[in-house]
């Protein structure tokens, strides 16, 4: 497997190994990152500039919301 990074708006997504999808809603500036198989690890910078790092694991979607640059981790 070969990683692979995606910048939506502004979130970078970087798929370490598995599959996933990365839907962009340019309207309402959500970003949705479902993880179906292995998992990707997913950066911003919030509003006061401090840098996030998450892993999202197997199984789980991560919505942020690019104005607001918040966002949850869920189960799919």
């Amino acid at each position: 497997d070969v990683p692979l990074s995606v910048r939506a708006l502004d979130l970078l997504v970087n798929i370490k190994i598995g599959a996933c999808s990365v839907l962009v809603d340019k309207d309402t500036s959500n970003i949705v990152v479902a993880v179906s198989t292995g998992l990707a690890m997913i950066a911003f910078n919030d509003t006061n500039s401090n840098t996030n790092i998450l892993t999202i694991n197997k199984g789980e979607e991560y919505l942020f919301n690019n104005n607001t640059k918040l966002g949850k981790i869920k189960s799919l």
